[in-house]
């Protein structure tokens, strides 16, 4: 149902922008808010854009059902649950495998700044501190982390979204999802070994 809620969303927009020279958004605002009474999703946020720029843009909702929350940035001096904005951002989880991580190494190939079987310790690429703890990472190259046969594990112990991962907004659980956890994260990925033959053994992650 959640799937077809959000297609129709989908089809209901391209219709007002493909049909009318100045497209009527107003069906947008009462749309959205079935759908968050219903309980497809807490908020959300509307974009509209064809090749001359935003046509539409609005937030919808908050983060959450009521739930707070943990402190920090995101409900400083605001409501909290944080209530949803133009500028929300959102974890793409692995949709940004396709969207962004993809194009931006056919880019890079292309430019000859990423070379797809040069080991990530590599200067040009993340260098010698990507080795890991126990120096197993130093043969990954850039063509097993896309083909998730490098080695690593799946998730790291504990979890990003976990309460013992080292972030203050993991203070509890499914704690939201903000740009404190940068660097605890880049250390993870630094950080971590191997768990199986680089290149044997396919293990998405």
């Amino acid at each position: 149902m959640a799937g077809a809620a959000l297609l129709t969303l989908v089809l209901a927009v391209c219709l007002s922008v493909c049909v009318a020279d100045d497209p009527d958004f107003s069906g947008i605002d009462p749309l959205m808010a079935s759908y968050i009474d219903l309980g497809y999703f807490p908020g959300a946020v509307v974009l509209v854009g064809d090749a001359t720029g935003t046509l539409f843009t609005k937030g919808y909702g908050a983060y959450t059902y009521g739930v707070e929350v943990p402190e920090g940035p995101l409900v400083e001096g605001g409501p909290n649950p944080p209530i949803m904005e133009e500028t929300t951002m959102f974890d793409m989880a692995s949709c940004t495998k396709v969207l962004m991580t993809t194009t931006a190494v056919a880019q890079l190939y292309q430019t000859g700044d990423i070379e797809l079987d040069t080991p990530m310790v590599d200067e040009r690429h993340l260098g010698p501190g990507y080795a890991g703890r126990g120096g197993t990472k130093v043969d990954i190259t850039p063509r097993n982390l896309l083909l998730h046969n490098s080695g690593l594990p799946a998730d790291p112990e504990p979890n990003f979204w976990e309460v013992g991962y080292d972030c203050m907004q993991t203070r509890q659980e499914q704690p939201a999802l903000t740009y404190d956890c940068l660097v605890s994260i880049a250390d993870t990925v630094y950080n971590m070994d191997i768990i199986n033959p680089v290149g044997e053994v396919y293990l998405y992650s």
